[in-house]
């Protein structure tokens, strides 16, 4: 599956990426989103958070609150986010290959892999961890034209 090597990659490094970019070649604005937010959600109690996420840039993202989202999920994860009613959220299914479902981390380089391919318009899409809160304007995850990908790690002292 194109995309998963390089995610798995990120995951295993434990800087799954936090903004990804396609940069200039993207084409122009006017044919695509800005900026595209993604995350993923494993069952129903990922699923609130991935909603308290969203919910949380669409009360405080500013001029990027009303920015698109996509949430990769499985069926038990689904249920919960259709009854969360996220406006300007697209529900992606999350498909993981029957070899790599034992593999730690193993469904999120596979999200982001889904959403990599399935939302290739977009100028910035920003992955962001369901067990995240947007606080203010997240406009450092808006690129702009002039950069290709961005990584953060998912914590600053990685005690692990």
């Amino acid at each position: 599956m194109p995309g998963v090597p390089t995610a798995i990659g990120a995951v295993l490094l434990g800087l799954l990426p936090s903004v990804v970019s396609g940069g200039p070649s993207r084409g122009p604005a006017a044919e695509s989103p800005r900026l595209v937010g993604a995350t993923y959600a494993e069952g129903a109690a990922q699923a609130r958070k991935g909603a308290v996420l969203v919910d949380s840039l669409r009360r405080r993202g500013g001029d990027l609150a009303d920015a698109p989202w996509r949430v990769v999920a499985d069926a038990s994860a689904t249920e919960v986010l259709d009854r969360a009613g996220l406006a300007g959220t697209k529900l992606l299914p999350l498909r993981v290959d029957a070899v790599a479902r034992d593999l730690p981390f193993a469904a999120k380089a596979y999200a982001a892999a889904t959403v990599e391919r399935l939302v290739p318009g977009a100028e910035t899409l920003a992955w962001i961890d369901p067990e995240s809160l947007v606080l203010g304007p997240p406009r450092a995850l808006d690129l702009g034209p002039d950069a290709a990908v961005a990584l953060r790690p998912a914590f600053l002292v990685n005690a692990v």
